[in-house]
């Protein structure tokens, strides 16, 4: 994805999935609480064969602990989470 950014439609202020650098943008809020939502999300993905490979997807933020973010092996790590209960549960290949 490029890094590039347009000036939003929405929130001049700030970003929005609008102001990426795609020909059509796709921009998936996924669970933030309860994380036991997110396999949801994979299965939907999947069964409606979305093409997401270009998808941005937002999240919680990492927790952080004495000034950085918690390891990726800690049992609260979002980024963990998000990849063994949605993110690796997403068919690669959509069709």
């Amino acid at each position: 994805m490029s890094e590039q950014r347009y000036s939003p439609s929405k929130t001049p202020e700030w970003w929005d999935y609008t102001s990426f650098d795609l020909d059509n943008p796709v921009a998936i809020c996924g669970p933030v609480g309860p994380v036991e939502q997110l396999p949801l999300v994979a299965a939907i993905i999947n069964n409606l064969k979305l093409d997401v490979r270009d998808g941005y997807f937002a999240g919680m933020d990492e927790l952080w602990e004495n000034g950085q973010a918690i390891p990726y092996e800690h049992d609260l790590c979002f980024r963990r989470i998000d990849m063994e209960w949605c993110f690796n549960l997403i068919r690669p290949d959509p069709h």
